[in-house]
């Protein structure tokens, strides 16, 4: 949850993270995994059932080698994307990925925005990091809490303001960061926070994000940075599958719209 890894220990890493002895196991192994301990990027994972006291620091571990995984693979298919946008700065795709919340699983609309920002990639995951200064730059956002790498990867809490009748919204995450040759990655993910029985605020809805994060790239421009936003969430609440599926790319293009501004008054 730190400062960038090699992804070159990414097999190892998720191999120990999911490999528990029998001791250590207490249910929480699914019996779809494959015999050489690999998922799809978006399928189901084990985490959903409670961890034994000592065994929530596996949680983490697992959360954050199921990122770097996950989102490697996810953002290297090609396959399925339908254009929804494409202009010279910015460029929208969508494709139907199986998400959502433990219990309400189904296929949701995954984003994928591509756009060159005016900052290095060093200064927009310096910016990305400093997750509790967000609301500062980003204006959907109320509050961020960060909880730690307790659990072997870092745990945000994030609130989003309620807008158009809409209730706030509140996400409980998992963070990793890591690096692959020229590029820098962000992932996030929800699977396991579940778990660990943390109620939503007084007045939000819990959202979940089965997998989302960044790839951050020298763009072409000297002092310039590819940035690829990649997003499959579940808003929660009674939000319409229909309506995501329509309008869900808002969010991440004004996401990376506020990042900019934000570079900006930085001087980055």
């Amino acid at each position: 949850g730190g400062g960038p890894r090699s992804v070159s220990a990414i097999s190892a890493a998720y191999h120990s993270a999911t490999s528990l002895s029998d001791e250590e196991d207490d249910g929480m192994r699914s019996p779809d995994v494959e015999d050489d301990g690999m998922r799809s990027p978006m399928s189901p994972t084990d985490f959903h059932t409670a961890p034994s006291v000592g065994v929530e620091e596996k949680l983490g571990a697992r959360a954050a080698a199921g990122i770097r995984e996950r989102l490697i693979l996810a953002l290297a298919d090609e396959e399925g994307w339908v254009s929804m946008q494409n202009k010279p700065n910015l460029k929208v795709s969508r494709k139907m990925a199986p998400g959502g919340a433990p219990g309400r699983e189904r296929d949701l609309a995954m984003w994928k925005v591509r756009t060159t920002l005016e900052a290095s990639p060093r200064a927009v995951l310096n910016k990305l990091l400093d997750a509790t200064a967000q609301p500062k730059w980003n204006p959907v956002v109320s509050s961020v809490e960060d909880l730690g790498a307790d659990h072997g990867a870092t745990m945000l809490r994030t609130c989003f303001k309620g807008m158009f009748g809409v209730a706030a919204r509140e996400g409980i995450e998992f963070r990793e960061t890591f690096e692959e040759e020229e590029a820098l990655f962000v992932g996030y993910t929800s699977h396991g926070t579940e778990s660990l029985d943390m109620e939503p605020r007084a007045g939000a809805q819990r959202c979940y994000c089965t997998l989302s994060g960044y790839r951050l790239a020298p763009g072409q421009g000297e002092g310039t940075c590819e940035f690829t936003f990649l997003s499959l969430a579940d808003p929660g609440g009674q939000i319409p599958d229909w309506l995501m599926n329509k309008v869900g790319s808002k969010g991440a293009i004004d996401f990376c719209a506020a990042l900019q501004s934000g570079l900006k008054r930085d001087g980055a």
